[in-house]
């Protein structure tokens, strides 16, 4: 509902009931000042009508409000017997009646402006009346008669004793089973105003009678919408519903996307509020409300109600989609998934994934979700950096143990061959052991090795030495003094 509209409903209350200003806007402060100002600027032209047509207005006006208030009596309409009044809103009132032709009890709705409604609740009552005649469905309320008392419009309709769906939840859950009967029964009456081509548009658990045995019937076609797009009754671009149960698409204002998932969407909600105790959005003011309605995705059910069914929750959650296409294609398509998980059969809805739900997100919340895509980024270089960095540490540490094995090796199969007397056999042993060598090699590892070529290489020197003073000629017979020595 658009602020103006709101206001003006406000207004309207002050004037019927005689509240203040501050009275009718106890809950919405926010629009004290404009129902202030506009109950000013109606009080004066009302002055200003009684002041020119004592005759005529002035009666009417007393009249409407001595109705709305209780003070006056039933009005007397020929055909019918008045009983009581069974509720009173801004402009109507509907009475309990008898239909004395028929002998049967009705529900008898009456404009109280008349002649002098605006043209929008003119059109709004004159519209549901002929939009419920058009239907003929045992769960949907019936329209009997269209009539006028004294310029006063009023309409007849079945009577519905068993109060409505929101009387009846009053705030808590009902059991999943009876949940899903409920709703399965109200999208098949749902998908029959759809083939009438009527979007109801605001389905809700008030705008829902029960029979004393129990039975569904929806009401209330006052913002109903034909398919095939006759001219709105509001204002281009305002949006009508109920905030708490109304489609996205109508918070946005977006006509052109009005159509049976519009009435999916409001029968999600429904659902969600027999499953939870509450509806799908509720803050504590309207544009609060459509806010989260339209950025935000409702909290699922089971974390409220942990005995909710999962596919139920499923079901539920589809409905409300915030885009109409990923909604059930029809009412008869999401009655006919209830009625599988009715009979214990695999639904066709699909849990939204995370994947999903970060995607949705994203498309809603664009700027947002391109800061947290490149701080993503940032961080996945910064966690691949620091693997890379500790794999070569851990391969550099590798490398270390391998090089002092090796050195270690050769060292012990030098000692070896030293004890064989086996030089030239150490010597090579050693040979490679220079290129296994680093920087990273322990420094008294690097002296072993060091002193052990160094030892071999001076042996073997020494060998040879010997080998060739011992290889030498004497000299008549003598061996050299040096040979002799050595």
């Amino acid at each position: 509902m658009s602020n103006d509209s709101h206001i003006r409903e406000l207004v309207e209350e002050a004037l019927d009931s005689d509240r203040t200003p501050e009275e009718v806007c106890a809950q919405f402060p926010e629009f004290l000042a404009q129902v202030r100002e506009n109950l000013l600027r109606c009080q004066s032209v009302e002055a200003q009508i009684n002041a020119m047509f004592p005759a005529s207005t002035a009666p009417a006006i007393s009249r409407r409000k001595r109705l709305l208030a209780g003070k006056d009596p039933l009005p007397q309409i020929p055909g019918y017997r008045m009983e009581e009044v069974l509720g009173r809103g801004g402009v109507g009132v509907v009475y309990k009646a008898r239909h004395l032709k028929l002998n049967r009890d009705v529900a008898l709705k009456m404009l109280l402006s008349g002649a002098y409604a605006n043209p929008h609740e003119l059109a709004r009552f004159t519209r549901e009346a002929e939009a419920v005649a058009s239907l003929r469905h045992a769960n949907i309320v019936q329209v009997y008669d269209i009539g006028e008392l004294e310029g006063l419009p009023f309409f007849t309709m079945e009577l519905m004793e068993g109060g409505s769906l929101a009387q009846k939840l009053a705030g808590v859950p009902i059991p999943a089973a009876e949940a899903a009967s409920l709703i399965e029964t109200l999208s098949m009456a749902a998908h029959i105003a759809h083939q009438g081509n009527l979007i109801h548009r605001d389905l809700k658990p008030s705008n829902i009678l029960l029979s004393d045995d129990g039975t569904p019937k929806i009401t209330d076609f006052g913002l109903a919408r034909r398919i095939d797009g006759e001219a709105e009754m509001t204002q281009t671009g305002a949006h009508v519903g109920t905030p708490s149960y109304m489609a996205p698409e109508q918070a946005l204002g977006n006509m052109n996307a009005i159509g049976p998932a519009t009435d999916v969407y409001g029968l999600g909600a429904v659902l969600y509020e027999m499953l939870t105790g509450r509806p799908p959005f509720r803050a504590e003011t309207v544009l609060e409300t459509e806010r989260q309605l339209i950025s935000e995705q409702p909290v699922s059910p089971s974390r409220l109600n942990r005995r909710v069914p999962k596919d139920l929750e499923t079901i539920c959650l589809k409905c409300l989609s915030k885009e109409p296409s990923r909604r059930y294609v029809s009412a008869a398509a999401l009655a006919d998934d209830v009625r599988r998980f009715r009979q214990g059969e695999p639904i066709k809805a699909r849990p939204i994934t995370f994947v999903g739900r970060t995607w949705r997100w994203s498309r809603r919340h664009p700027a947002a979700a391109a800061l947290v895509t490149t701080a993503l980024l940032f961080s996945i270089v910064a966690v691949v950096a620091g693997f890379w960095m500790q794999r070569q540490q851990a391969d550099a540490r590798v490398a270390k143990a391998r090089q002092v094995q090796a050195i270690e090796a050769a060292l012990a199969h030098t000692d070896d061959l030293r004890k064989l007397n086996h030089w030239p056999e150490a010597r090579a042993a050693l040979a490679g052991a220079p290129s296994l060598l680093g920087t990273s090699a322990p420094d008294q590892l690097v002296q072993r090795l060091r002193r052990a070529r160094m030892d071999v290489d001076m042996v073997i020197r020494l060998e040879d030495v010997r080998l060739r003073l011992s290889e030498g000629t004497t000299v008549q017979g003598k061996t050299s003094p040096l040979a002799d020595r050595l």
